[in-house]
């Protein structure tokens, strides 16, 4: 990722960028020339060349045609509110704060491909009340118990959803899963023995900690000691929501999109990609620079496993959900059906557990959410089983084995009071009319099983 600072020639300005500017905040997406190009892959210095053009031209609207020519211009007025630039693989943009009339005049610039609102990210948990639960490994772990189980016994007193099976080789300890959400509570003790790694923040003042707790429940599901389906995985956490305790945490899509490249970044540096995935349990409404920054972090090699939403409503309406290259996924019960708020339809992937998971949550304690947030780190605690197991590398291994391989248990779920669910599991679910913002078709009929 590129921000300010990173910019040669806006070394002088960036001072200046902090909080003047007056509007609504934007995403910016900016075409690459496909002359120059052909078919490879945008190198950092052509991206940042393209940016650097690009700010200019803004700058000079902003300014009246007034801008410098010097490289280390100011960048003064309605231009102020240029916030962080982005650049992996082909995407490239930055968000900024715009007058409206500033926006549509970005918009009609040359090599503009999109501006879309920096609309606000909220968790996919259902309510905000968290239900204190026994800390006891055999309390509340219905979920760990039902992935590990293909048959499916209903009754929270039997084996399949008290007892997690799973196959010592799985638990290896040299994958790492980078948790994109309200941070991690670093000292809880569902993490003793491992160090979590504090990563990206996307606003310098929060506290470097999770305050409101979903990020450190779903890092247990993932991940924890006695609640995870891999508990040997290291940490990483990204912090691009906030909020106050047990509420639902908050955030930007441009503090989503620094974080998910920060971590593609980080991951490559370290030379851990082939052993990594990205956890994203939130979303918001449809975004397609938000799809193209997402897909482009899968296609630097980061595998990146996403919640489908809870909305009762189709997947592909909202963002990250509906990127095509992510693993979606959406919740059911303990008896097998698509929870009630669940999102469904064609870019749902596959269903996980996702009612009443106990896991990690505020001061040390433990508690039990509903939602897909809860869900979809059943299916990225598996891509790393999967990792340690059968020794895949790559996002493609990773999302064939939990959607169409080994971990897939087919044509169990009830359609309980959801829509958009398929019958049976078809080959194509979406039957060719699936279309991100736009939706169709149904969601193929799979449970998360680790074939153990």
């Amino acid at each position: 990722m590129l921000r300010i600072s990173q910019l040669s020639f806006l070394l002088a300005a960036a001072a200046s960028l902090l909080s003047t500017a007056s509007g609504e905040s934007f995403l910016v997406q900016i075409k690459l020339n496909s002359n120059s190009l052909g078919r490879r892959q945008a190198n950092p210095i052509t991206a940042q060349g393209v940016l650097e053009s690009h700010l200019k031209d803004v700058a000079k609207i902003a300014q009246g045609g007034e801008a410098s020519s010097n490289s280390n211009f100011r960048i003064t007025g309605q231009f102020d509110g240029l916030g962080d630039t982005f650049v992996i693989g082909n995407f490239v943009g930055y968000s900024a704060e715009f007058s409206p009339s500033l926006a549509e005049s970005v918009k009609a610039l040359p090599g503009v491909s999109r501006v879309l609102p920096n609309s606000q990210v909220t968790t996919h948990q259902t309510g905000c009340i968290a239900r204190p639960v026994d800390p006891d490994p055999l309390s509340g772990e219905w979920g760990l118990g039902r992935i590990s189980h293909f048959q499916n016994t209903p009754d929270p007193y039997m084996a399949t959803h008290n007892t997690y099976r799973f196959h010592p080789n799985s638990q290896c300890s040299n994958t790492t899963i980078y948790v994109l959400d309200s941070g991690i509570s670093r000292n809880h003790p569902e993490f003793t023995g491992r160090t979590i790694r504090w990563g990206y923040q996307a606003v310098s003042t929060w506290a470097q900690d999770d305050t409101c707790g979903h990020g450190t429940h779903i890092a247990g599901i993932a991940a924890g000691r006695n609640y995870g389906v891999q508990s040997s995985s290291q940490l990483v956490a990204i912090k691009a929501l906030d909020g106050p305790p047990g509420d639902r945490c908050t955030g930007s899509w441009s503090g989503v999109i620094s974080g998910l490249i920060w971590a593609a970044e980080d991951a490559r540096t370290r030379g851990i990609l082939a052993r990594s995935v990205l956890l994203m349990s939130l979303g918001g409404s449809w975004n397609q620079i938000v799809n193209d920054a997402v897909d482009n972090v899968v296609d630097a090699g980061l595998t990146v496993v996403v919640s489908a939403g809870n909305s009762a409503e189709d997947a592909c309406l909202g963002s990250p959900a509906s990127a095509k290259k992510v693993i979606t996924v959406g919740n059911v019960n303990l008896n097998d059906e698509v929870s009630w708020s669940s999102n469904t339809g064609c870019c749902v992937d596959i269903f996980a557990p996702g009612e009443e998971i106990a896991s990690a949550h505020l001061n040390n304690g433990y508690a039990r959410l509903s939602g897909t947030s809860m869900a979809a780190p059943f299916v990225a605690g598996m891509v790393l089983y999967n990792k340690c197991m059968h020794g895949y590398t790559t996002p493609v291994q990773d999302k064939v084995a939990v959607t169409t391989k080994e971990n897939v248990i087919r044509g169990k779920i009830t359609q309980g009071d959801s829509i958009g669910l398929c019958t049976e599991d078809p080959v194509n679910p979406s039957n060719g009319e699936c279309e991100p913002g736009v939706g169709g078709g149904c969601a193929p009929n799979r449970i998360l099983y680790n074939r153990c």
